[in-house]
């Protein structure tokens, strides 16, 4: 039987695999998706994040080809409003600017030498028994110890569960694009 069943292989999901593995449990990785999609949803690390992958030896990773990365300062916003980066509370770097694709590329990578990922798996609900976790997919049924939705806003783990989204909807909408200039 699998140990865990990770349901979504974006940052949350692919760190939460590394973090498994790190601990001695074999986690799936399942993915709607069936390549990754190569746009960004969020354009970089902070605070925690960093925090979090600085912990875990994996930080380098994601800073080591930025120029004077313990000493930079980067100038970024949230929601539009500007924030300075090297004015945050913590050791440097507090922000790193890196599109969402790209941390899910170099996330997959390190990942992939010690997890197991399935791309193009469809979830359609999940149901517990008293052994065990069935994860009901398109094209085949999973059994695991434990399941964890890390499949976003909408995620079919959550409603399975019958757990209600209670927070507030976006007020803002915000529009991104990824640009390869020539």
């Amino acid at each position: 039987m699998i140990d865990v069943v990770l349901v979504g292989a974006g940052p949350t999901g692919l760190f939460l695999a590394c973090e498994l593995e790190r601990l001695g449990i074999a986690p799936l990785v399942v993915e709607a998706l069936p390549a990754p999609p190569g746009l960004s949803k969020a354009l970089g690390l902070g605070g925690r994040s960093l925090d979090l992958l600085d912990a875990r030896g994996m930080l380098d990773m994601f800073t080591s080809e930025i120029p004077n990365a313990p000493n930079r300062a980067a100038l970024f916003h949230f929601g539009g409003v500007p924030i300075d980066a090297g004015r945050l509370p913590g050791a440097p770097p507090r922000f790193v600017n890196l599109m969402q694709a790209e941390i899910e590329r170099r996330l997959e990578a390190y990942a992939t030498t010690r997890v197991e990922i399935r791309r193009g798996i469809t979830v359609r609900g999940v149901t517990a028994t008293d052994e065990a976790v069935v994860v009901e997919c398109e094209r085949e049924t999973i059994t695991a110890r434990f399941v964890v939705g890390c499949d976003g806003a909408r995620s079919i783990v959550r409603k399975s569960a019958a757990i209600e989204f209670v927070g507030t909807g976006a007020t803002q909408l915000l529009r991104l694009g990824d640009v390869k200039l020539a």
